[in-house]
């Protein structure tokens, strides 16, 4: 939860100072593109999991089947230094 309320705080205090520099209609674009990019990822990764088939627990497991041990092994390794 401190993680999402650290995301939440930086965003909060940056898009305004985002859509000075950039201007109101391309600080609009910039953030329909990044939502259209979440919503995307987020529908890439349940497609993932739906076909792997089985109940997976960590982000690390839908890697390690997509990419095999090191990549499982990689992924935990990067969320436990995020």
């Amino acid at each position: 939860m401190s993680t999402l309320r650290a995301m939440f705080g930086i965003i909060v205090l940056t898009i305004p100072y985002c859509f000075k520099g950039i201007g109101i209609l391309t600080g609009l674009f910039g953030c329909v593109f990044a939502l259209f990019l979440a919503v995307y990822g987020n529908n890439m990764l349940i497609d993932s999991i739906a076909h792997i088939g089985e109940t997976v627990h960590s982000y690390g497991e839908v890697a390690g089947h997509a990419l095999g041990p090191w990549g499982k092994t990689y992924v935990d390794f990067c969320i436990s230094f995020s």
